[in-house]
């Protein structure tokens, strides 16, 4: 049940500034999603298939991502 979008749309705002590209770190999916579709921008949950798009983006838009599956072992310096 959500009691407030208030994260969401806080969290899709600082995602959504132009030319300050980032990740925004989330624990739950369902929040990530949330957060992502609000913002206009991709979602990266955990997978196969999310580790290896996640790594081929090039850093000219904010990205949210599952820090679960993304947090270490991947070189995402380019968000920096």
């Amino acid at each position: 049940m959500w009691l407030s979008d208030f994260i969401v749309q806080d969290a899709a705002r600082w995602a959504a500034r132009k030319g300050l590209p980032g990740i925004v770190w989330v624990e739950f999916p369902e929040l990530g999603e949330r957060i992502a579709r609000a913002a206009g921008v991709p979602f990266y949950g955990g997978g196969p298939l999310a580790s290896q798009t996640i790594i081929r983006e090039s850093s000219k838009r904010s990205i949210v991502a599952s820090l679960r599956a993304h947090g270490t072992g991947k070189n995402l310096t380019m968000f920096s």
